[in-house]
């Protein structure tokens, strides 16, 4: 475990020093909303409660109840690190796409600021309405041409900021 929480730490650690290394100027991650989180939460919330308490101990079933408990609850903590890791980076200069392919395995895509074509936003539903997230799309000049990031929180706000970055004025991350 001690290994796992490191690389966690060394992956947020990364992407500070990406944008302290270059001194880019008014860094912004952007992420999931929280909102998404909560489906699978209640999914391993409730599993978790009936395999750990609605089956009766005994000495065998015991171990089989708190191993499978044990399984669920990582497994929980693999999937929220792998949704919480998958994020963009953005400053002034680039965007740094960073997705979280597995657990010690990630790829990063940059983005650069003055080759974005443009950025549309997109929201579906009563529930992103009203929450304020959606989805967001930057198209480049580059080899990869559409970058695509979903459940976006904030995602109007984030959207004006890459198309104030992109027309060189500077747009401080004032999200909440």
């Amino acid at each position: 475990w001690c290994l796992y929480i490191s690389h966690v730490f060394m992956c947020l650690d990364t992407h500070r020093s990406l944008i302290s290394m270059n001194t880019l100027t008014s860094p912004y991650i952007v992420r999931k909303h929280w909102i998404t989180y909560i489906p699978f939460t209640l999914l391993h919330a409730i599993t978790f409660c009936i395999v750990g308490f609605v089956v009766i101990p005994e000495d065998v079933v015991y171990n089989l109840v708190a191993g499978f408990a044990w399984l669920t609850l990582t497994s929980y903590v693999w999937f929220f690190i792998l949704q919480y890791l998958d994020c963009w980076i953005v400053n002034d200069e680039e965007i740094i796409a960073v997705d979280q392919v597995e657990l010690f395995s990630r790829s990063e895509s940059p983005i650069m600021i003055g080759r974005i074509q443009d950025v549309q936003w997109r929201k579906e539903g009563i529930l992103q309405e009203l929450l304020g997230y959606g989805t967001l799309t930057v198209q480049s000049a580059g080899e990869e041409r559409e970058f695509v990031m979903e459940d976006v929180a904030h995602v109007e706000e984030v959207s004006a900021m890459i198309m104030s970055y992109k027309k060189g004025g500077p747009m401080a991350p004032s999200l909440v």
